[in-house]
């Protein structure tokens, strides 16, 4: 036994005995181990074997309850940076072998996912611990179950936010991952306010081999490079459906979200009546229910192209993020033998139209030196759901403005026309609008 491990089995043996009888004590020896770990680690670069980081988590995960969130994060970060075989930055992307502390991995990782939000009130600790928990499950999520992944799934939305410009616990830069099944190199030219969902883009990474890009339509196709790394995403995507566990989808999750439902799309439709096909049917109305907000009033605090905390949304700097969104979800609006993974997929398209249409008239203010250009995609979105939009209320959740937007963007059309008849004071506005009155 190491002088690490033989150090953890007498704390252990402590805390165990001062918590039964002294709680007080207990805190005070969890600050010194506190104090010891952070103090006293290898230098950057060397690793815990496997016993030794074993034997530190088995200490931290007994004094969680002792120190506060920000403390814990600290602690139990930097060791994690410290874990057996951790790859650093060349090798962030890629799956690692179990090995006898990935147990160890899996339990600290919990736990860091588990505070990390709570840290967030205490300290700017958040803003490193994203980009940590998104490589452990980059590098180990074939070795877990959605359960031990829940923790960091059920805030991805959230934290992505707010620790898109973060460092590491070891001062090294890694800003966040971007990947997508195409146009990759554009859409992540804007940088990290355009961070796509952290925990999405680890699974993505950890079931294809070095990330998804150039997997196009035919490539997912059964028999063809793409189909196996496709099917595994597909099966944890039905897994966290399953669980109950939403991700809701924030600002360019939307092109990611839609490119993945577009290949399950070709797949039901192109291998119809294979039991793939069905398969993959079922998993579309899972991806729309784990993405999806339930939004009833769209406001600029709940759109999912809002971006909280800067000057300008960076989603309006670039008309070529709807062009992909609307590429995208026009390859879905095909039929299938499905009816209720169709009926998901116009929900889908209808959701996306209508949060679109509520952040178009700040994003035109944002456009004065590079005009913000919508109305072709809105209109083109439009075409895509007509069944959503000819339902009673369709264009509630909109406000009076937003409603007028889509109206007007729209195509002259039945749909439109069935809108303007539901709401007359709506329908003068536009003729007057028409006629410049």
């Amino acid at each position: 036994m190491t002088t690490i491990e033989e150090r953890c089995a007498t704390w252990l043996q402590e805390l165990q005995r001062m918590l039964a009888d002294d709680k007080d004590s207990a805190k005070a020896l969890a600050i010194q181990i506190y104090s010891h770990f952070t103090k006293n680690l290898p230098v950057q670069g060397t690793l815990y074997d496997e016993a030794d980081f074993k034997a530190v988590v088995s200490v931290i995960n007994e004094i969680e309850p002792l120190i506060p969130p920000a403390g814990l994060l600290t602690l139990g970060g930097i060791v994690m940076m410290k874990r057996p075989g951790c790859p650093y930055d060349e090798n962030r992307n890629d799956r690692v072998a179990a090995n006898t502390s990935t147990p160890a991995v899996i339990t600290l990782f919990g736990l860091l996912a588990k505070h990390a939000i709570a840290g967030y009130s205490e300290s700017h600790v958040h803003t490193k611990m994203m980009h940590l928990l998104r490589q452990v499950l980059t590098q180990n999520a074939h070795s877990m179950t959605v359960e031990e992944m829940k923790p960091f799934l059920e805030i991805s939305p959230e934290i992505s936010w707010l620790g898109r410009a973060g460092m590491t616990l070891l001062n090294v830069f890694q800003g966040p991952e971007t990947p997508y099944f195409e146009h990759e190199t554009s859409l992540s030219n804007q940088g990290v306010n355009t961070v796509t969902n952290q925990a999405l883009v680890a699974l993505l990474y950890n079931c294809f081999d070095g990330g998804p890009d150039g997997g196009g339509l035919d490539d997912v196709l059964v028999g063809q490079p793409y189909a196996d790394g496709f099917d595994e995403l597909t099966l944890r995507l039905l897994q966290i459906c399953r669980a109950g566990i939403k991700m809701d989808m924030r600002r360019t999750d939307v092109i990611l979200v839609s490119q993945i439902l577009e290949r399950m799309v070709h797949i039901a439709k192109v291998e119809a009546g294979t039991e793939r096909a069905q398969h993959y049917a079922t998993a579309i109305q899972a991806v729309v229910q784990i993405t999806l907000p339930v939004v009833p009033n769209i406001l600029d605090k709940n759109s999912i192209y809002k971006a909280l905390g800067t000057k300008k949304n960076p989603m309006a700097d670039d008309g070529f993020y709807n062009f992909c969104t609307v590429k995208a979800l026009t390859n879905t609006a095909v039929p299938l033998e499905s009816s209720e993974a169709m009926a998901a997929l116009e929900q889908f398209r209808y959701n996306v139209l209508l949060h679109l249409t509520h952040v178009s008239p700040t994003f035109h203010k944002h456009g004065k030196n590079f005009p913000y250009v919508d109305q072709k995609h809105i209109a083109a979105l439009a075409d895509l759901c007509p069944n959503a939009l000819s339902a009673e209320d369709a264009l509630k959740p909109l406000n009076p403005k937003g409603r007028l937007y889509l109206l007007k963007a729209m195509n002259h059309g039945p749909v439109r026309n069935t809108l303007m008849s539901a709401d007359l004071k709506l329908s003068k506005e536009v003729f007057s609008q028409d006629l410049g009155l």
